[in-house]
């Protein structure tokens, strides 16, 4: 059984908790699995984290997706049976790896033995609830094969990646790649509520710690799209700015 790091159980979703139970008993005991992260550099937005596995050899970065149905796509955006679109989260997930590998090659000392031109992190998207990959062709986006997992196969994917990336200086700096990782702020937990609307699942946001989008339910069944803005820890210009925001919106509504 794999070590399961987290803070708080309740920021995690159905499909988080899903997904932690079973990398927490299908990966390898030596391993170690880090939930729920929000990584932020010193020059970069703000970006959450699902899960953070160290292996052997490699970090995993994993988005986890409860979404249903088929997907398509391009390597830019995917599709969902229900109509929305999401951009390809593969693209978010490369960009947070940049991020977090400059962030441990300053603080583990290890590390800098690896060269830069090493691949010893990675980013992959695991769908819980989906019976089938993204139906997008290999020559459109070619990661999709080693970097989108099933859930039936997740950990056997995980294990299969760790090998084919290996690098030994992960496995000398792992304590030290623990302890840097853990000390990453933990992601709040999601509201059930916000005034009448029950929060569904936090939607893809854009990459700013002030705004969340979330898919709620209103009393009367129909479903809406909530943009929440967090303001008090913002200059008066930024605040000016949301709020010019909301209420042109709420004009718009009215």
């Amino acid at each position: 059984m794999a070590k399961l790091l987290y803070s708080e159980e309740e920021a995690m979703t159905p499909g988080e908790r899903l997904t932690a139970s079973i990398l927490g008993d299908g990966l390898p005991d030596h391993w170690t699995v880090i939930c729920n992260k929000m990584f932020t550099s010193n020059h970069g937005p703000t970006r959450e984290i699902d899960f953070i596995v160290i292996g052997d050899g490699s970090i995993i970065l994993i988005d986890e997706k409860s979404w249903r149905g088929r997907i398509t796509g391009s390597d830019q955006i995917w599709s969902r049976e229900d109509g929305s679109s999401h951009y390809n989260p593969l693209n978010k997930l490369d960009r947070t790896v940049r991020m977090m590998v400059g962030h441990l090659r300053d603080r583990v000392p290890h590390l800098d033995q690896i060269p830069e031109y090493t691949e010893f992190a990675i980013g992959c998207v695991l769908l819980t609830i989906s019976a089938e990959k993204p139906k997008i062709s290999h020559d459109i986006d070619p990661r999709l094969d080693r970097q989108v997992f099933l859930l039936k196969d997740a950990v056997a994917d995980i294990i299969a990646l760790d090998k084919s990336g290996s690098t030994e200086g992960v496995a000398k700096a792992r304590t030290d790649i623990v302890d840097v990782l853990w000390q990453i702020k933990s992601r709040p937990k999601s509201p059930a509520k916000i005034n009448e609307f029950e929060i569904i699942e936090t939607l893809p946001s854009p990459p700013y710690p002030e705004i969340k989008r979330y898919l709620s339910r209103h009393p009367d069944d129909s479903r809406r799209v909530l943009t929440v803005y967090e303001l008090t820890s913002l200059g008066d210009v930024n605040r000016q700015f949301y709020l010019r925001e909301y209420e042109a919106l709420k004009y718009l509504g009215e």
